[in-house]
């Protein structure tokens, strides 16, 4: 996996804090960390969040292959692993890094999620643009976010709204 979106420019002596909520499986925090490591960094603080104890072997196994990765360049790397809701969450610090791949439902206008986050909510409240909001809020400034949303969804949306006609597959 390539990272290209993650650009580069932190003073390769500090700590790099890096945020995945919704970790998953880890992938997108092993590709981050992979692009900092080939890019000279050597201090690297990772939180990973996620909830799904199904997925929760394979975030290990990636934390562990995370862990190998920092030691064979030599770079010290602390990880934190979070077992809550990340709409929820409450951090003491601001991250320089934020991948994000939220998960994609809605959610009730009275939910605790839409409740905690009631300044983000406008009609029917989706979990992603909560989580979009969470991460904006605990990203430091000039901090990069990394986001992955339903292109085809989106899409969908801005064709509609323009009135344009849209296959779908």
């Amino acid at each position: 996996m390539r990272m290209a979106a993650v650009e580069s420019e932190y003073p390769k002596n500090q700590w790099i804090r890096v945020l995945d909520p919704g970790a998953g499986n880890g992938i997108l925090s092993f590709a981050v960390i992979d692009k900092l490591l080939r890019s000279g960094y050597k201090r690297l603080d990772i939180t990973l969040i996620e909830t799904d104890t199904e997925i929760l072997p394979v975030l290990e196994y990636t934390i562990t292959k995370i862990r190998q990765i920092c030691e064979s360049y030599h770079a010290e790397c602390t990880i934190h692993y979070i077992d809550q809701n990340f709409v929820l969450w409450e951090s003491s610090c601001l991250y320089d890094i934020v991948i994000c791949n939220p998960p994609y439902m809605k959610v009730r206008k009275d939910s605790i999620e839409a409740t905690a986050m009631k300044a983000y909510v406008y009609g029917q409240p989706n979990l992603y643009g909560l989580f979009m909001a969470k991460a904006v809020e605990l990203l430091r400034d000039n901090g990069q976010y990394v986001l992955l949303l339903p292109v085809r969804g989106l899409l969908e949306n801005i064709l509609r709204k323009y009135g344009a006609s849209y296959k779908k597959n």
